[in-house]
């Protein structure tokens, strides 16, 4: 629902992730698009290590929803812990039925 089949076609089709966030407003829009899921994985890292930059060191708590995709969630929970000291604690939540209408197959979504 948030981008078209068309899009999502070429975008599968080209290995595009996109990353999508707050845009300012409450909705969520696109950030970025990423080629490949790793590359996408280490973005992510990169940007919520940039936006938790300025927060007291382990005051944040961070929530991971995924779906179908427990390696994955597990792979980002060390990366952001390693990478974001205003990270306390990362808590993981499998998701799926109603939820993967945020997050497909392979989805991540995080709030902190």
């Amino acid at each position: 629902g948030r981008i078209s089949k068309v899009a999502g076609l070429l975008g599968g089709m080209l290995s595009l992730r996109p990353i999508m966030g707050d845009d300012g407003h409450g909705s969520i829009a696109a950030i970025e698009k990423v080629r490949g899921t790793q590359n996408a994985m280490r973005r992510l890292v990169e940007l919520i290590a940039e936006g938790t930059r300025e927060a007291a060191a382990s005051s944040l708590t961070m929530v991971l929803s995924y779906c179908n995709c427990p390696e994955r969630a597990m792979m980002l929970k060390k990366e952001f812990l390693k990478k974001c000291a205003a990270l306390r604690e990362v808590i993981l939540v499998p998701t799926s039925g109603l939820s993967t209408v945020y997050a497909y197959d392979g989805g991540i979504v995080l709030a902190y």
